[in-house]
Parts: C-alpha cells; structure tokens; sequence
C-alpha cells in the first residue's frame, strides 16, 4: 500500500466506503463508473498503477482498492484477479501492478473452457489471450505433456506447472467464488 494511502487513513479514518464505482473484467481491465453510472474503460496508466498497488482483499474474500481513507470495493467479472504468463514464460503475474502470482495452489478448470489458478495473491482466471500457451505448458506428474481436451475433460487429476505439483479440480463456472471463497460482488453491509 503507498504511503500516501496510510497517512490519510489516519488522517480520516471515517469516510464510507464505496460500492458499484469500480470493476474488473474477465480480461484485467478496470471499469469506472461515471457521474451518471456509465462504465468507461481506465486508460490512465498512472491511476492504473495506482489502483493496482493499493488493491487487497479483506477477511471475507472482497476484494477493494484502497483509496485515500475510503475503500472502494471491486465488482469481479469472474475472478478477483487475472493472471497472464511473464515476458519470458516462467511465471505467472497479476493483473494488478504486475505483482507475481508465486507457487500455484490449485488449478481449476470451468465448464466455460477457462482456466483459475489459486495463488497466494488470490484466485485469478488465466488471460485468454494466454491459455493455449498456458496449457502448453503445464505437464503430468511423469513430465509427460498435458493433453488440452484431457485437461478440459477433467481427466487429468493432477499437473507440473513452474515445477510445482498442482491439483487440478473441474467446476462449475458458477462455484468457483465459493469454493475459493472470494465475492466478486461485494455489497454494503
């Protein structure tokens, strides 16, 4: 979290907080609401990096950034965040500040064809745009490569991703958040 933010929690440590102004789409971009409740597509590199830096979750699986002294809580597409694969393909990173993702926890793959990695950020479905090189990747426990169709048929218990062991669980689109315990609507208490 920058500095600034923390000093004005301190500052002002009783501002409400802030539903339905920002969202994140299936593809890692942030949407904000306008003065009349139209979403229009952040293109401010500065603010991007901004909200990207100061994005957290709280116990309850809600993801927000972290404004000044007001939290403003995220409205997820699908996952809290979305990770595509590194410059050089060794790694995973997020979508917020490009922060990397770590060890993969578990893999789950949706009857959508789309793929969620469980990492220690928080859960974050694969960039589309990533997948097909993603699933190159990975490989069984005898480092034999991965057959797509087996992978999207859940035929497939269990995978080498980056040298990690990683279960791999088929689901329903609609379980994922809670089975990873993330709300992707959070709403005022």
């Amino acid at each position: 979290m920058d500095e600034i933010v923390r000093r004005a929690m301190t500052r002002w440590p009783d501002v409400p907080d802030c539903h339905g102004w920002l969202r994140l789409d299936a593809r890692g971009v942030w949407w904000i609401a306008d003065a009349q409740g139209h979403f229009e597509r952040v293109v401010h590199e500065a603010l991007i990096a901004f909200i990207g830096r100061n994005y957290q979750c709280d116990a309850r699986g809600r993801y927000f950034f972290q404004n000044g002294p007001q939290r403003v809580w995220v409205s997820c597409e699908y996952t809290p965040h979305v990770y595509r694969l590194s410059d050089d393909m060794s790694r995973l990173v997020s979508h917020a500040d490009s922060r990397e993702a770590g060890e993969p926890i578990r893999l789950i793959v949706d009857d959508a064809g789309s793929i969620v990695v469980d990492c220690a950020p928080g859960p974050g479905v694969i960039l589309d745009r990533d997948l097909a090189g993603f699933v190159d990747m990975l490989c069984d426990i005898h480092d034999e490569a991965v057959e797509p169709g087996e992978l999207m048929a859940g035929i497939v218990p269990m995978v080498r991703l980056f040298g990690v062991d990683v279960a791999v669980f088929r689901e329903a689109r609609s379980r994922v958040p809670a089975l990873l315990a993330f709300d992707p609507a959070p709403h005022p208490d």
